[in-house]
Formats: C-alpha cells, sequence, structure tokens
C-alpha cells in the first residue's frame, strides 16, 4: 500500500482570455529551441494546463513524456500523469485529455466524504466541492438542453478499493473534475507523464 501524497490546492486568480492566449504564446515562441530538441522525437510533447471544468493546477504549460507502456508500468503514487478520459461521461465528454497527480494504485482504500479524501487512512487531500458538481451539473444541462439535475454531494460519498489495472487521480485545484466524484481510472487510459513544469 502507498503513503498519501500531499496535493497542492493552490489556485491562481483567472485571467482573460485574450491575455492568457498572449502569454501562451510567448511561452511557445520561448521555449521554440527545447521544442525542436525534444519534441521532434516525438517521445515528448508541450502541454498546456486547459482541463474541462477548471484549472487542475497552479502552472499552465508542461513537458509530457508520451510513453504510455512504461508510464503504465511504473504507476506511483504523487507521480503526474496524462490519461484519455472515456468512463466519466457525460460530466467530462470521452476522450477529453487530462493531467492529473496519482494519489492511489492497486489494492489502496480511498474513502471519499464531503469533508476529506483519505488513502489507506491517512491525511486528508482535500474534499468534494459543491461548485466542481454544480458546474458539471450545468455542463451537461446545457449540452443537452434539459432541465438543471443538481447532486448533491452525498451522491459521491463512498469507500474504493482500488483494484489491479486502476488508479485513482485527482487534479490540485479543488474544483477539479477527478475520481473522487467519478470513481477509478483503468490505468490503460494513461498516455503519459508530466516530466517538467514549464510555467
Amino acid at each position: 500500500m502507498n503513503e498519501p501524497t500531499t496535493i497542492n490546492r493552490a489556485v491562481r486568480p483567472r485571467m482573460s482570455a485574450k491575455r492568457m492566449l498572449l502569454i501562451e504564446l510567448a511561452v511557445v515562441a520561448a521555449l521554440a529551441p527545447l521544442a525542436y530538441i525534444t519534441l521532434g522525437t516525438g517521445r515528448y510533447s508541450l502541454s498546456f494546463e486547459s482541463s474541462y471544468g477548471a484549472q487542475c493546477f497552479p502552472w499552465r504549460a508542461y513537458l509530457v513524456k508520451r510513453d504510455a507502456a512504461a508510464t503504465q508500468a511504473n504507476l506511483q503514487v504523487g507521480k503526474i500523469v496524462t490519461a484519455t478520459i472515456n468512463s466519466w461521461a457525460p460530466y467530462v465528454p470521452s476522450g477529453t485529455p487530462v493531467a492529473k497527480f496519482v494519489v492511489a494504485t492497486a489494492g489502496d482504500r480511498v474513502e471519499v466524504t464531503d469533508t476529506s479524501i483519505r488513502v489507506n487512512g491517512g491525511a486528508s487531500l482535500g474534499r468534494l466541492e459543491a461548485t466542481a458538481v454544480y458546474r458539471a451539473d450545468t455542463h451537461v444541462a446545457t449540452k443537452s438542453g434539459t432541465p438543471l439535475q443538481r447532486r448533491s454531494l452525498q451522491t459521491f460519498t463512498r469507500t474504493y478499493q482500488v483494484a489491479p489495472g486502476e488508479v485513482f487521480l485527482m487534479g490540485a485545484s479543488p474544483l477539479s473534475q477527478d475520481s473522487r466524484y467519478y470513481g477509478t481510472v483503468a490505468s490503460s487510459a494513461i498516455t503519459g507523464e508530466v516530466v517538467a513544469v514549464l510555467w
């Protein structure tokens, strides 16, 4: 069993979309030489934080090593991995790429309540957030053209025993859409590992 990891819950203030685009373009231009050297091999990709629902991390750009087989074979608590999510629909659209912390792996017990998220009885890693649930519910209602169906936090209160071939993923933001709401993710959905934070 694994020791729980600490998740930094700091969230940067939101910027205007235009300002964020200009900053991201400046970062891309500044990183062009690095991109030529590393991305040209096809083993790395430059990713920008644009997770569905909310910013998941307090940074915006990171370098991803695209080696799904190696990452899946060496999943460890505390790593930041990328994944393609297909099992959280309709609240997170199928095929959504995400980057999240691995907080539990096979054999770990995760207790999810409205006041805490605990792995193997350790320190709390966060909690359920009503705002995150409301955003997801609003997204589904808007997309489907149906009346808003509000889910209570008690809907998500449960205990997971992480099975072989599964991981429990969380973002650093309290508003992140992740395993605390939608359950474990198959290890086969993992596509790579974040190896460097660039900005």
